[in-house]
């Protein structure tokens, strides 16, 4: 598993990978740097294994893992492991059981999500399979086949449900009927070198009411709205609206405002246009014409240069100009995230061992004095078409 990114937040003890008693499997313990702990049971070597993000335990079971006998490798170990680990005590505090091939990746907080509503006291399962025309689709073994037809074969993982039909976007990137977005409370736009820590963010946003027309700005802050004044077309007509949007999380009661804006051609496309600016200085007032309210998060947000301030890098590099020791910690948003390889960095940083504590929650609305006038507004002309134009 890919533990640097999606199993960064599980707790110690609760990610396993199983192995058969083969050479294969000495070899990849061996070659993972792995540590032999005492025996999990008697035939049950158990193994800390250290990766980017978590430690992973692996368990040796007495099976064969014979490639070509199911019952001596997948089935056996599933079987052998399970009971195991409930004598250990190590599913007692558990209330799902994610079981996978290792060539599985899942958003663990979306699946986490998706359970949340379910009770676990049922006898439940997820079926990968499963969908409105039925339980099944794999046809895989005969033999189960012809004793039941209905019995669902497709289980390359279960509990977790991977690939949501839900979302109807299209290779193109473009929704159908809208229905993209359908599950989704808030959407999260930002440049490509901001890092978010995800379960910060959702904590943040936990107790907001998603219905309302809201925008995360994180260039609010207790003095005001603003800091950037990089658009002076924008200055001119309305000072107080915030321009530093290099990230920013708006919720569904906001883009619901947004849509019918854009396929009239008054979208942000046309603010850039007629301002001269990127998105990230013309969103706060395409935003506010739609009566936005702007959720000041300066202090969630480190606003630039975040890889030299947290890492001491400079596009991966490390800076010889930097002292480790006087070093930042991550915030939830961070901006300057400029190397692919500094991302499992940072996310580490967040571990078990260094735990974060977000400042006080407080995001309240910022009141930006005035609202938006529609035609008679001195800022229309930037968000209008002009009389008869299409």
């Amino acid at each position: 598993p890919s533990a640097e990114t999606w199993l960064a937040g599980a707790p110690p003890q609760t990610v396993y990978a199983v192995f058969g008693r083969a050479k294969g499997a000495m070899h990849a313990l061996s070659k993972a740097s792995c540590t032999k702990l005492a025996a999990l049971a008697d035939g049950f070597d158990e193994y800390s294994c250290p990766t980017a993000g978590v430690e992973i335990r692996a368990v040796v079971t007495p099976c064969a893992d014979d490639q070509k006998r199911y019952d001596l490798g997948p089935c056996c170990k599933i079987d052998n492991i399970l009971p195991v680990l409930a004598d250990a005590g190590r599913l007692a505090n558990a209330d799902w059981l994610y079981v996978a091939d290792d060539d599985m990746y899942v958003h663990t907080p979306s699946a986490t999500r998706l359970l949340g509503s379910i009770d676990h006291g049922q006898p439940y399962a997820l079926n990968g399979d499963g969908n409105l025309d039925g339980p099944k689709v794999a046809e895989w073994n005969k033999l189960i086949s012809s004793c039941n037809g209905r019995v669902p074969q497709g289980f390359y993982y279960t509990k977790f449900r991977a690939g949501s039909g839900n979302c109807c976007c299209r290779p193109s990137g473009k929704m159908k009927d809208g229905t993209c977005l359908a599950n989704a409370d808030w959407l999260y736009v930002a440049d490509d070198d901001m890092y978010v820590h995800t379960p910060s963010a959702t904590r943040l946003l936990g107790g907001i009411d998603h219905r309302q027309p809201y925008a995360l700005n994180g260039d609010g802050n207790a003095d005001g709205p603003k800091v950037a004044q990089w658009n002076k077309q924008i200055n001119k007509c309305y000072s107080r609206v915030p321009q530093g949007f290099y990230y920013t999380i708006i919720s569904r009661g906001l883009w619901e405002l947004l849509v019918p804006s854009i396929r009239a051609n008054e979208g942000l496309a046309r603010v850039c246009n007629t301002t001269g600016g990127s998105y990230d200085t013309t969103a706060g007032l395409f935003f506010w014409r739609h009566g936005a309210g702007f959720l000041p998060t300066q202090d969630y947000t480190i606003r630039c240069d975040a890889d030299f301030w947290v890492l001491c890098h400079r596009y991966g590099e490390k800076n010889p100009g930097c002292v480790p020791a006087s070093s930042w910690r991550p915030n939830v948003f961070n901006h300057g995230v400029r190397n692919a390889t500094d991302f499992p960095i940072f996310h580490s940083l967040f571990g078990t061992d260094v735990p974060f504590e977000m400042p006080k929650h407080n995001l309240e609305v910022q009141s930006l004095m005035r609202k938006y006038d529609g035609k008679e507004d001195t800022c229309a002309q930037y968000l209008l078409q002009p009389e008869g134009a299409s």
